[in-house]
């Protein structure tokens, strides 16, 4: 894979094209990385297209990458590889194959947004319940709060120390002015 990168940035197609050739035949005996061997035959569909390779083989290339994306399941790779076959048929001028894998593309980037913002969602909703809990917390806290000090208010209203016990209800007045605020 790094072989084909330096011969594509060196302006050498054909090295590139055939270094990712070995590379597929390396990952697709292992069939260990899907992932990376999807990525690997859209690469090499590209080099296929610059080097004006016929259309079968350009287009199977892409087909064998569009397979793999379908049994990882990667609604990216889809996207990307329908997008560029789409780019390829349009090249070629085969506008009607351009335009339903240009859909199909569409479909797919429509599908990761969609999945993107139903995460989003999800995520905002959890935060949502977590502070809404939380604020509950607070309140029965502040509840509790305020009965400790009623009793302690009454404690000292029993043995007699008006001070403490104005003090209290002070206490008492604020926390539920918190309360009503929250």
């Amino acid at each position: 894979i790094t072989s084909a990168i330096v011969s594509s940035r060196m302006g050498k197609k054909q090295e590139a094209y055939d270094a990712e050739l070995k590379a597929i035949k390396i990952l697709e005996k292992s069939r260990s990385d899907l992932w990376l061997l999807s990525n690997q035959y859209l690469a090499v569909g590209y080099y296929a297209e610059m080097l004006q390779l016929d259309s079968s083989t350009v287009i199977g290339l892409y087909d064998r990458g569009i397979e793999l994306a379908q049994e990882i399941k990667s609604k990216s790779h889809l996207q990307l590889h329908y997008d560029y076959k789409s780019q390829y048929y349009l090249s070629i001028k085969k506008y009607e194959q351009a335009y339903l894998n240009y859909k199909k593309s569409v479909l797919y980037k429509d599908s990761i947004a969609l999945s993107d913002q139903k995460k989003n969602v999800d995520e905002l909703e959890t935060r949502y319940q977590t502070a809404k809990k939380d604020l509950e917390i607070e309140r029965l806290n502040a509840d509790q709060k305020i009965k400790q000090l009623e009793i302690e208010k009454q404690q000292a209203i029993i043995t007699g120390n008006t001070l403490e016990a104005k003090q209290k209800q002070s206490q008492i007045d604020f926390l539920q002015q918190q309360k009503q605020l929250q």
